[in-house]
């Protein structure tokens, strides 16, 4: 544990605009040479739709004759609010109205047991988990406040000195943290940004969980269920009282919540 420990919560103005999970397994030719059909029937009854798409590397070798791509297969949910994409070396999760962390889970656990019964990787090679808040400070009505009593002020001195408080129009920060040793890192970038909402700049929490170390796929959710929690204390350690009482916390007793 990094963060503090605090009592979980969900947010009734909840934030996050989007959450993504991703585990990478050494490259499987059959995902690349056949349409995943067997896997798609593991899990067409929640995500119905299905789109595919061939993504080109943005560096291409000067002498190949043939540029090379890879195929993405999308299975979405009908209302578009989740997507699995699965490629010949990773699978991930989208989730773009995240409620609570009992859901995702189980979606995952879902999408993990297809995975094991159609292709069987023999390991993970990489574990990661995602979280992207967007905090609309003006559509929370405490624009007016300074950010030192929205955010953590150690996060972002430069709002803690009164001559540019109030002038700085955008401000972005990464930190990487050692999660374990060895371990889990997760990269925290975070900052003042401008052109994400129409109303004005938001302050922006993106946490990056990963390891990079080759685990069994039976092991991975015990991975993102720890993430999971230090997830939430991260968050909750970042606001400030004005902050989170803008976004309605709401006590959930004892279920996991964000």
């Amino acid at each position: 544990m990094v963060f503090p420990d605090t009592p979980r919560v969900i947010y009734q103005r909840n934030p996050l605009a989007e959450v993504i999970c991703q585990l990478r397994f050494p490259t499987d030719l059959r995902i690349a040479a056949a349409q995943p059909a067997d896997f798609q029937h593991r899990i067409r009854d929640q995500y119905p739709e299905y789109k595919q798409r061939t993504e080109v590397p943005f560096v291409v070798p000067a002498d190949a004759t043939v540029q090379p791509s890879n195929t993405a297969h999308d299975f979405i949910t009908s209302d578009k609010l989740w997507t699995v994409t699965l490629q010949s070396g990773f699978i991930a999760l989208t989730c773009r109205l995240y409620t609570r962390w009992e859901e995702f889970r189980a979606r995952m656990d879902q999408i993990v047991s297809a995975l094991s019964e159609a292709y069987s990787p023999p390991y993970v090679t990489r574990t990661g988990l995602r979280y992207r808040d967007i905090i609309d400070v003006a559509d929370l009505g405490v624009g007016d406040v300074p950010l030192p009593h929205l955010v953590n002020p150690a996060l972002a001195a430069e709002f803690s000195v009164e001559c540019l408080q109030t002038r700085v129009r955008e401000s972005q920060h990464r930190v990487v943290v050692q999660l374990g040793s060895p371990g889990p890192l997760l990269a925290l970038q975070y900052g003042w940004v401008v052109g994400l909402k129409p109303a004005g700049p938001c302050f922006v929490v993106d946490a990056d969980f990963y390891d990079e170390r080759a685990v069994p796929l039976s092991t991975t959710l015990r991975l993102l269920d720890e993430w999971n929690g230090e997830a939430g204390r991260m968050f909750r350690w970042v606001v400030q009282d004005a902050l989170r009482d803008a976004l309605g916390p709401k006590p959930l007793n004892d279920e996991v919540g964000l």
